[in-house]
């Protein structure tokens, strides 16, 4: 009854095909390491096991009728269970054709090493099949494999798509393509999770083209070519540049501030 456990190792060994050459040197004190005798002919870890051990195949391989076997590299090899397309992220053994597939709804890298979600913003892993063309504007940049702005072209704020250069009211803005093109212009929300280029308080579009905000009263700051004082009756943009304000220079302003009369 003394060899029993060793027995037992030895049988269960045996049994999954992978045999120890040096079992006296695994103990359930000491767990070594051991050369597999057949399939690979690699060692593996010895586990502690009715006094003698245990070894499984190694991580990149599988056991197959008591051999091990590599696992797949790629997606399109041959696969006997999910289990054996372990190495390949986000895919599965296809059920009708034994091959290592992805899971529903994502796509082969280009490598096919590995499958991935259609991006949905930038920055996320593209592929040929897995494409950016949700996302207006972007490539899928070759170097990264990442769905990166085209040239010329900068990031909304939810980083969903990419715009040209803010450059007039309404123009789409984020904290990497902000207003500072357009005189007196906020980045503002929509509050429908889009942000866009809008004139601040007491601004007001430019006509008919809307690329400029200009002042409505008298006093407001202005920019000679930007913010210039059309909207006020008489008024003209005076002072130095950095501090220029809408002004009657000959005449009075109106008790709203509006415009510019005769005193």
């Amino acid at each position: 009854m003394g060899n029993l456990p060793f027995l037992i190792s030895a049988l269960v060994l045996i049994s999954s095909g992978l045999i120890c050459a040096q079992i006296e040197q695994c103990d359930r004190y000491d767990p070594t390491s051991c050369p597999v005798s057949n399939g690979f002919a690699q060692t593996c870890t010895c586990q502690p096991f009715g006094g003698g051990c245990w070894c499984g195949c190694p991580t990149e391989s599988y056991m197959w009728e008591r051999e091990c076997y590599p696992k797949p590299g790629e997606i399109g090899a041959p696969c006997t269970s999910t289990a054996t397309c372990s190495l390949l992220p986000n895919t599965r053994c296809h059920p009708d054709n034994g091959v290592c597939a992805c899971n529903p709804d994502y796509y082969p890298a280009d490598d096919a090493k590995s499958c991935l979600l259609k991006p949905v913003q930038l920055g996320d892993s593209c592929s040929m099949e897995a494409n950016c063309d949700a996302l207006e504007g972007t490539i899928c940049a070759g170097g990264s494999n990442s769905c990166e702005c085209a040239e010329g072209l900068l990031p909304n704020w939810e980083r969903t798509m990419c715009t040209k250069k803010a450059g007039k009211v309404g123009d789409i803005c984020s904290d990497l393509n902000p207003c500072d093109d357009i005189a007196a212009s906020d980045c503002v929300s929509s509050g429908e999770g889009e942000t866009s280029c809008q004139c601040s308080e007491k601004y007001v579009p430019s006509q008919p083209h809307e690329e400029r905000c200009v002042p409505t009263k008298i006093g407001l700051r202005c920019w000679e070519g930007g913010a210039s004082c059309e909207n006020i009756r008489g008024a003209s943009c005076f002072g130095r540049e950095e501090e220029s304000i809408c002004l009657c220079l000959w005449n009075v302003p109106t008790i709203d501030l509006t415009g510019c009369e005769t005193a």
